[in-house]
């Protein structure tokens, strides 16, 4: 929605009078937040002039542009604050002399006219020597074109040539039938090793941007910006070696606005606020010795600095250094198996026999009883026969242990009903006094014995 001047007027005075906030006014008068921001700062600077509409093209001197610009990418101040103190009307203006200023276009407009570099006649060494300039610089077309005084165009065509068709593609061939060579065999050796050196230069920066950041941890900062360590790394090589900041991005694959957006803001509270946390998280780990995981942390700290830090923040920074709760973890007092693992299970719940002293089973059952108050146990070892499902042999003891099973091997008998127990197999549930690798597989019936299928799983009826 387009405000009349008196509109605009009438919402830049309501809000210098404190009659309402930015949310308030801009929701009044259906315009953007951003839109009544910029008519209160253009009220501010320029007064109510500032705020009507005006045909006139406003001009501003080369050196206020430079100045409004660096001092905008020198961080600290956003494009709102700058056109104020300069007296700037529209901060479309102020983006593009930015975008100018970082070589990525360049301001055409003075005084409502275009204004362009006129190309001009070059030889083939000259090109070549133009278009290794271009390329050591980003493919800065704008500052190529100002130092060699040719048009942004031609130096454009040049650098694609070269890199479909190589040096020869530099050579001008225009209205001749039959191409001559412009350049000697040397003076194109020549040419080539110059553009190969700046081609050679460009590695040489992305090996310096990859050794700087090696070892570092991409994506993770004390700030919790993305790719700090990249940014880190762009700031430092373009101090030391001057490599230009927007081949530096394209190799770090960040966007540049992104770049000066994290310059403009690198030295902000939270980072600081960030790095004591950090140092208090060391303190209590190694005083706790690792105990605290992130909810106690934040717990302590908050109880201990009387702070209010989200248990959030204390993970994520627990977790950019590496730290943990250590758990104790239980001691298993057994391996848990599948009986068919312990023993083989050659009886396979064929609960039934043809013929006395076949299949034998065994098992310890526990009782408690009442001895006034105390409460005693009394164990019960058996052997059951499948066949009539009779008990061949019994044992009460008072103690679980090895001796009750291995005592009903004076018990058992050899023979019963006048059949031999012979070859009889003998089939007990898994328990502490019977399993696998027990004496009990050899002590018990070993005149009778030849198998013992043991540590089965119990049935219902047992």
């Amino acid at each position: 929605m387009k405000l009349t001047y008196m509109q605009r007027l009438e919402a830049a005075l309501k809000y210098k009078n404190g009659e309402g906030t930015y949310e308030r006014i801009a929701k009044e008068y259906g315009i953007k937040l951003s839109s009544l921001q910029e008519m209160v700062s253009k009220y501010e600077s320029l007064g109510k002039d500032g705020l009507k509409d005006t045909s006139k093209y406003m001009n501003y001197s080369d050196e206020l542009k430079r100045r409004a610009v660096e001092d905008y990418l020198s961080g600290g101040t956003s494009l709102l604050e700058i056109c104020m103190k300069y007296k700037i009307r529209s901060k479309t203006a102020l983006r593009d002399w930015i975008k100018w200023y970082n070589g990525h276009s360049r301001s055409n407009r003075t005084k409502g006219q275009k204004q362009m570099t006129k190309g001009r006649k070059t030889t083939q060494e000259e090109r070549a020597e133009i278009v290794a300039f271009c390329i050591e610089h980003g493919k800065n077309y704008v500052l190529t074109s100002e130092t060699y005084k040719v048009s942004y165009q031609q130096i454009y065509a040049w650098v694609r040539k070269y890199e479909i068709n190589g040096i020869d593609g530099l050579a001008d061939n225009r209205g001749r039938t039959e191409p001559k060579a412009e350049m000697t065999s040397e003076e194109k050796l020549r040419a080539e090793n110059k553009i190969l050196e700046t081609k050679v230069k460009e590695l040489e920066m992305e090996n310096a941007f990859l050794k700087k950041i090696e070892g570092t941890e991409r994506g993770r900062s004390l700030t919790g910006t993305r790719n700090e360590s990249s940014y880190e790394a762009i700031k430092q090589l373009h101090e030391a070696a001057s490599f230009a900041i927007c081949k530096l991005c394209k190799i770090a694959r960040v966007n540049r606005a992104a770049y000066y957006e994290w310059l403009k803001h690198k030295n902000k509270r939270s980072r600081s606020v960030n790095e004591q946390v950090v140092e208090w998280i060391k303190e209590l780990y190694e005083e706790q010795n690792g105990i605290l995981g992130y909810r106690q942390m934040t717990i302590t700290i908050n109880r201990k600095h009387r702070t209010d830090f989200n248990p959030k923040r204390i993970y994520r920074l627990m977790r950019l250094l590496g730290l943990k709760s250590v758990c104790r973890r239980k001691h298993r007092k057994y391996t848990r198996t599948t009986p068919e693992v312990t023993a083989e299970n050659i009886l396979n719940r064929k609960f039934y026999a043809n013929k006395p002293n076949e299949k034998w089973l065994t098992d310890v059952t526990e009782f408690k009883y009442n001895d006034g108050a105390e409460i005693k146990k009394l164990y019960l070892s058996a052997i059951l026969d499948l066949y009539d499902r009779r008990i061949v042999a019994f044992k009460i003891s008072a103690n679980n242990n090895n001796r009750l099973v291995f005592s009903l091997n004076s018990h058992a008998p050899a023979s019963r009903n006048g059949m031999r127990a012979a070859g009889v197999n003998t089939v007990s549930a898994r328990g502490k006094n019977i399993k696998r690798g027990n004496p009990i597989t050899r002590i018990l019936c070993p005149q009778t014995l030849s198998k013992a299928s043991l540590n089965i799983k119990p049935c219902k009826w047992q």
